[in-house]
């Protein structure tokens, strides 16, 4: 569950701003969690081009959004509006990731890069409690060529349990 309180000053349309709120939200949440530019580290070749390599959110990636609206009419303005679209975005990617790191806090994590993927919270823990040993029994179990190909194996097996309070 997100809570978000805004002041909007004179709303105009209320649904409006509601749905500028929400998309704010959902704006910082996918900065925080999903979106990356990623390049070839030889070549930097852009890899995430297109919406399929794009780590974009969607509906379904979000908790309830409860969003209230508290009205203080500017006086900058004949209309007594203040901007709405901002409010949503300016601190959802810190609450989610404090979130994250909250969760994280009792293993003795203190800090995560965003966006905070499965695949950099799995190795936040992996160095952490694990010391780097996770990925050399990985690699022999699965028979991978490489460390990075046996993390990718094994890395959304684990992932998923990391994070035990509800964000």
């Amino acid at each position: 569950r997100y809570t978000s309180s805004d002041d909007g000053g004179q709303p105009i349309n209320p649904l409006i701003l509601h749905g500028q709120v929400h998309g704010g939200v959902a704006q910082g949440m996918g900065q925080a969690m999903m979106e990356a530019a990623v390049y070839e580290p030889g070549s930097g070749q852009l890899l995430s081009a297109s919406f399929l390599d794009y780590g974009m959110p969607r509906a379904d990636h979000f908790p309830h959004l409860d969003v209230e609206l508290t009205e203080d009419p500017t006086k900058g303005n004949a209309l007594r509006v203040k901007g709405g679209g901002e409010a949503g975005i300016t601190p959802s990617s810190a609450v989610l990731i404090n979130a994250v790191i909250d969760a994280l806090s009792g293993l003795g994590i203190e800090h995560i890069d965003m966006p905070a993927t499965p695949q950099r919270v799995w190795a936040a823990i992996r160095t952490e409690v694990l010391g780097g040993q996770y990925l050399d029994i990985a690699a022999e179990a699965s028979g991978a060529e490489t460390v990075a190909s046996a993390m990718t194996v094994n890395i959304y097996k684990t992932a998923s349990y990391t994070i035990s309070r509800p964000l």
